[in-house]
């Protein structure tokens, strides 16, 4: 086991698991439970760390099963622990609640598990607040260091905006540049929500130096992988070197290990990167169904659904005043106000949209690109570009901002994205930006794919950005 710790600590992976069977294997000779939990949750452990979850599964099973029959709620509770942490990576909801539990019920029980209550504590409330249980949460969860995280989501699926702020914005520095990025993200969406574009706009930009900063790091960390088995390599060749004539077997062995190392490393790096290919997948199918939702909201189409469900309650209304029920006539008089106040808004929001875009139809700018977009030596100075951008913002809700959460894009593609959104053709766009058609029509179809992950398509592109 202790051999095995020593090639884990040198990233040697292969050469760990050998050790630990190893070690599991003249474990079983004794017939001691200790020797065998200690032997398989720490195999259980290195498996889990590597991300093979069902290598893992049945050390820790192992380690459970023989807690529970020895009654031995110290090892109990950091064995459920362990279970609770593997059903939470392959998604089985109820036995990680289950297991959680019984992590926690186990430690108050264990007099020397001090530290196991608020780490099952704290990882049972994150798996409440998940699935919406709040209350459940709220009643268990402490106002402490480790439960900040929790905190915040709680407040943020309560609709707390400014509680879940103050958390996420406790939080930023501590725990990373992978969380910074979460955070930086969920705050700048909530000052959306306050109305504060200011504010919102300084956390986009921290999000995007997050960003940056979190890709030096990943590469730093391969970096760090790729020089820790280079020195493995190098130790290996060594020692060959040395015992080759005398030990030829071991060499070959040592070989077939080397390999199946590269080849384990090959596998996880492969893995970790389907697993965040996918993850950003998600996370920008996720901002343009915000995209879809919030323009929804302020749609034609809310007004007229929330215009059926006012007509639905003034029929409750009537039935409960005929029923003299004055509890549920005052609730559903409350619900019917709620409604025609957002409609009410949607309409002051459609107006003042309106009247922003006419200002900006109006400028002198819009006239002049309007008038002058079809000549060969037409051309925007930077300074028209930035204001003709800043113009665009103001008329269409943030544009810009919104756009570069979606996708990450060049200053010429950005201005493509200005010209289409204002209506300019193909072949004038090609004149202002000193391009041919065939290269300003291949970026349209380039962009699309770019900004919503779907099948190239200029016409697509049009259509998109105009009604964004």
């Amino acid at each position: 086991m202790f051999r095995g710790y020593i090639f884990q600590q040198i990233d040697d992976h292969p050469s760990a698991i050998k050790n630990f069977l190893q070690a599991g294997t003249i474990g079983h000779k004794f017939d001691n439970p200790t020797l065998m939990q200690w032997i398989y949750s720490n195999t259980g452990d290195l498996y889990f760390k590597q991300r093979s979850f069902e290598e893992c599964m049945p050390y820790y099973r192992k380690c459970y099963q023989l807690a529970t029959a020895n009654h031995d709620t110290l090892r109990i509770s950091y064995a459920a622990l362990r279970m609770g942490r593997l059903f939470t990576i392959v998604s089985n909801v109820d036995s990680t609640i289950c297991y959680f539990q019984k992590a926690l019920e186990m430690g108050r029980k264990a007099p020397t598990a001090i530290d196991i209550v608020p780490v099952s504590q704290s990882l049972l409330c994150d798996i409440y607040i998940q699935t919406e249980q709040f209350d459940k949460a709220a009643a268990i969860m402490p106002h402490d260091e480790m439960n900040d995280e929790n905190w915040a989501y709680w407040h943020d699926g309560q609709q707390h905006t400014d509680s879940a702020a103050y958390y996420y914005r406790k939080m930023l520095g501590k725990y990373g540049p992978y969380a910074d990025t979460q955070y930086l993200l969920r705050l700048a969406q909530l000052s959306e929500q306050q109305g504060n574009q200011r504010q919102a706009l300084a956390y986009y930009h921290q999000y995007a130096a997050a960003e940056d900063s979190l890709k030096n790091y990943t590469q730093a960390e391969e970096t760090r992988l790729a020089h820790a088995q280079y020195n493995v390599n190098s130790i290996t060749q060594e020692r060959d070197a040395m015992i080759r004539k005398n030990r030829m077997v071991t060499t070959a062995l040592i070989i077939v290990l080397t390999i199946f190392a590269l080849m384990t490393l090959i596998f996880v790096l492969t893995a970790r990167y389907k697993k965040k290919k996918k993850q950003e997948e998600l996370a920008h199918k996720i901002l343009l169904q915000k995209e879809e939702e919030d323009k929804l909201r302020k749609s034609p189409t809310q007004i007229e659904t929330n215009r059926q469900q006012i007509e639905e309650l003034n029929k409750q209304l009537a039935d409960a005043q005929n029923k003299y029920d004055e509890v549920q006539a005052q609730q559903i008089k409350l619900d019917t106000d709620v409604l025609q106040t957002e409609n009410n808004h949607i309409n002051a929001l459609q107006r003042q949209q309106t009247a922003l875009e006419e200002d900006f139809k109006r400028s002198q700018l819009y006239l002049n690109i309007i008038h002058h977009a079809g000549m060969s030596d037409f051309r925007l100075t930077k300074e028209e570009w930035a204001l003709l951008a800043e113009r665009i913002d103001v008329a269409y809700d943030h544009f810009t901002s919104r756009l570069l959460n979606l996708a990450s894009l060049r200053e010429d593609e950005l201005q493509i994205c200005y010209l289409v959104k204002i209506g300019i053709e193909t072949s004038q766009i090609a004149n202002m930006l000193c391009k041919t058609y065939n290269a300003v029509y291949m970026s349209r179809k380039r962009l699309y794919k770019k900004i919503t992950r779907e099948k190239e398509s200029a016409t697509a592109f049009d259509d998109f950005i105009r009604n964004f």
